[in-house]
């Protein structure tokens, strides 16, 4: 867990819900060949409209659990085939900037 993923895969069901007053969680429930995974965002109304049962969504964030110990991907970055994700990055060029401080400049 707390891996960084990305993964291409269809929604097979979702769920939107407000959270006392303004606050909203939409969740999208996907599936592929190797398993399944859910996706929460939050505070993101306009995602019911685009992410529909069906469909087929490219990913990419952090995997965690559910409360249920369930795998989840938290606010994750969406990419379609009209507008994909970019590559990810290596784990080379990812640790070269981790170690760099910007302050003192």
């Amino acid at each position: 867990m707390g891996e960084v993923v990305q993964v291409t895969a269809q929604v097979v069901r979702t769920r939107f819900f407000r959270r006392g007053g303004r606050r909203s969680v939409f969740t999208a429930y996907l599936e592929d060949e190797s398993g399944a995974i859910e996706a929460h965002w939050f505070n993101q109304s306009w995602l019911r409209e685009s992410v529909q049962k069906d469909s087929h969504f490219t990913l990419a964030g952090r995997v965690g659990l559910t409360k249920k110990g369930r795998p989840t991907l938290v606010v994750p970055r969406l990419g379609t085939a009209e507008k994909p994700l970019p590559e990810p990055r290596s784990e080379e060029r990812r640790a070269g900037k981790a170690g760099r401080s910007r302050w003192p400049p």
